[in-house]
């Protein structure tokens, strides 16, 4: 799933969201019938978010687009629920943003994905940053200083009127996502600054291609 580019999932999900506007609007459709692809959706997201490595932006994003599609199922089971998945999204989308901002600043020049497992200790380098990476990691996973918290309830007790199956997986992607979300917080604020800087000693060395004297030797008969 990683493996497909952004403009084709961007392409796909446009005409997904084409089709079932088109077929509410004809009523060749019911609202409850796209709840099961979006709910899909939510769930496929969050699993793309969680099993994604090289890239902290696409475990961002498919959390945060995971969210959004659980705010779509809960409105497309229940129209009534709007101010209900409004509540939920106040909390979700601005922390999904300030997220993507934080991110930004504290990568400037850095490549991720050469080595996605390393702590880059950015809580003692980066403190303020850190900080508001905490914050918005905390309203992505709907803790208690946001809206999102008393919201992610809600959008459960309003599945909880139609099918169990939507509700567990609503369920396990949040929790997925909660997974997803702290690991990105984790690889860029924890660790100790000494550590970084000895492993990108040992990246250089790596690198460096190999002296002009050890390969005479290494090739040397005898």
């Amino acid at each position: 799933m990683n493996a497909v580019g952004l403009g084709r999932k961007l392409v796909v999900a446009s005409g997904v969201l084409l089709v079932g506007w088109l077929g509410l609007e004809s009523g060749l459709l019911e609202r409850q019938y796209l709840a099961g692809p979006a709910v899909l959706g939510m769930a496929l997201a969050s699993v793309a978010g969680f099993s994604q490595k090289g890239s902290v932006f696409k475990v961002w994003n498919a959390v945060g687009a995971s969210c959004l599609l659980a705010g779509a199922t809960i409105w497309l089971l229940r129209m009534e629920a709007g101010s209900d998945v409004e509540l939920f999204l106040a909390g979700i989308v601005p922390s999904w943003l300030l997220g993507l901002g934080v991110l930004s600043l504290m990568l400037r020049g850095e490549n991720f994905a050469e080595t996605p497992f390393a702590y880059r200790a950015m809580a003692e380098t980066k403190p303020g940053l850190s900080l508001l990476l905490f914050f918005s990691f905390l309203g992505l996973v709907s803790f208690p200083i946001s809206p999102a918290f008393i919201g992610e309830d809600l959008l459960l007790y309003h599945a909880s009127g139609h099918h169990g199956w939507i509700v567990a997986l609503i369920a396990v992607s949040f929790v997925i996502n909660g997974i997803a979300a702290a690991r990105v917080f984790l690889r860029l604020s924890m660790g100790r600054p000494v550590e970084v800087r000895r492993d990108a000693v040992e990246a250089a060395l790596a690198a460096a291609p190999v002296p002009r004297l050890a390969a005479v030797q290494e090739t040397a008969p005898g």
